[in-house]
Protein backbone atom coordinates (compact mmCIF):
# COMPACT_ATOMS: atom_id res chain seq x y z
CA UNK A 1 0.00 0.00 0.00
CA UNK A 2 3.12 2.36 0.79
CA UNK A 3 4.96 1.66 -2.41
CA UNK A 4 1.30 2.43 -4.33
CA UNK A 5 0.26 5.57 -2.44
CA UNK A 6 4.31 6.65 -2.78
CA UNK A 7 4.10 5.95 -6.71
CA UNK A 8 1.29 8.36 -7.11
CA UNK A 9 2.42 10.81 -5.27
CA UNK A 10 5.95 10.50 -7.51
CA UNK A 11 3.45 10.77 -10.56
CA UNK A 12 1.15 13.54 -9.67
CA UNK A 13 3.03 15.44 -6.70
CA UNK A 14 2.11 16.11 -2.86
CA UNK A 15 -1.20 14.91 -2.62
CA UNK A 16 -4.05 16.48 -0.32
CA UNK A 17 -6.09 13.77 1.21
CA UNK A 18 -8.29 12.74 4.66
CA UNK A 19 -9.80 9.85 5.44
CA UNK A 20 -13.65 9.25 5.50
CA UNK A 21 -14.66 7.26 8.39
CA UNK A 22 -17.72 5.02 8.86
CA UNK A 23 -19.88 2.96 11.35
CA UNK A 24 -22.06 0.30 11.52
CA UNK A 25 -24.01 -0.30 14.60
CA UNK A 26 -25.66 -3.87 15.11
CA UNK A 27 -27.72 -4.03 18.24
CA UNK A 28 -30.01 -7.03 16.95
CA UNK A 29 -30.98 -8.02 13.39
CA UNK A 30 -33.92 -5.57 13.67
CA UNK A 31 -31.74 -2.25 14.76
CA UNK A 32 -29.13 -1.29 12.79
CA UNK A 33 -27.81 1.84 12.27
CA UNK A 34 -24.84 3.20 9.97
CA UNK A 35 -23.28 6.29 9.27
CA UNK A 36 -20.62 8.22 7.20
CA UNK A 37 -21.19 11.36 7.49
CA UNK A 38 -18.36 14.34 7.18
CA UNK A 39 -18.36 14.97 11.13
CA UNK A 40 -16.48 11.51 10.72
CA UNK A 41 -13.84 12.47 8.53
CA UNK A 42 -10.14 13.69 9.35
CA UNK A 43 -8.95 17.12 8.84
CA UNK A 44 -7.13 17.36 5.74
CA UNK A 45 -3.30 16.15 5.27
CA UNK A 46 -0.86 15.70 2.94
CA UNK A 47 1.08 12.56 1.72
CA UNK A 48 4.46 12.60 0.50
CA UNK A 49 6.35 9.71 -1.14
CA UNK A 50 8.66 9.60 1.48
CA UNK A 51 7.45 7.47 4.41
CA UNK A 52 8.93 8.06 7.66
CA UNK A 53 12.12 6.68 8.54
CA UNK A 54 11.67 4.67 11.80
CA UNK A 55 7.39 4.61 12.45
CA UNK A 56 5.31 1.61 11.29
CA UNK A 57 1.67 1.10 12.88
CA UNK A 58 0.46 -2.21 11.66
CA UNK A 59 -3.41 -1.95 10.19
CA UNK A 60 -2.21 2.00 9.32
CA UNK A 61 0.41 2.17 6.55
CA UNK A 62 -0.63 5.77 5.10
CA UNK A 63 0.04 7.28 8.85
CA UNK A 64 3.54 6.73 7.59
CA UNK A 65 3.48 9.16 4.60
CA UNK A 66 1.14 11.69 6.20
CA UNK A 67 2.31 15.34 6.70
CA UNK A 68 0.93 18.09 9.03
CA UNK A 69 -0.71 20.77 6.34
CA UNK A 70 0.22 23.62 8.13
CA UNK A 71 3.60 22.35 9.50
CA UNK A 72 4.80 19.77 6.95
CA UNK A 73 6.05 17.51 9.69
CA UNK A 74 4.75 14.02 9.66
CA UNK A 75 2.16 13.53 12.50
CA UNK A 76 4.14 10.63 14.19
CA UNK A 77 7.06 13.72 15.11
CA UNK A 78 4.00 16.25 16.42
CA UNK A 79 3.67 16.61 19.74
CA UNK A 80 0.31 14.71 20.78
CA UNK A 81 -0.81 17.54 22.13
CA UNK A 82 -0.90 19.02 18.36
CA UNK A 83 -2.27 15.98 16.86
CA UNK A 84 -6.32 16.73 16.29
CA UNK A 85 -8.49 14.09 16.48
CA UNK A 86 -11.68 15.84 18.30
CA UNK A 87 -13.80 16.31 15.03
CA UNK A 88 -13.39 12.89 14.20
CA UNK A 89 -14.25 11.69 17.84
CA UNK A 90 -16.65 14.06 18.32
CA UNK A 91 -18.81 12.59 15.16
CA UNK A 92 -18.79 9.10 16.63
CA UNK A 93 -20.01 10.34 19.50
CA UNK A 94 -22.89 12.37 18.32
CA UNK A 95 -23.75 8.74 16.18
CA UNK A 96 -23.97 7.17 19.46
CA UNK A 97 -26.13 10.04 21.26
CA UNK A 98 -28.33 10.07 18.02
CA UNK A 99 -28.61 5.89 18.42
CA UNK A 100 -29.60 5.96 22.11
CA UNK A 101 -32.04 9.04 21.24
CA UNK A 102 -33.53 6.80 18.84
CA UNK A 103 -34.09 3.95 21.18
CA UNK A 104 -35.35 6.16 24.03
Amino acid sequence: MIEYYAGLVRRYGKLTAHYKNAICYVMDEEHIYEAMEPSMESERFILTDLPHSTVRKKGFPLDSMSLDRKTHQYFYDLPEDKVEQGAVEDGFLLFFERVLKLRG
